[in-house]
């Protein structure tokens, strides 16, 4: 359930926020 939740808020931080999230990723 946790990380269903984490996948949900990490797509609506990529569609939201500019790419940064592949840097964080990696």
């Amino acid at each position: 359930a946790i990380w269903h939740n984490i996948e949900s808020v990490m797509i609506e931080e990529m569609n939201q926020t500019p790419p940064q999230w592949p840097m964080i990723l990696t």
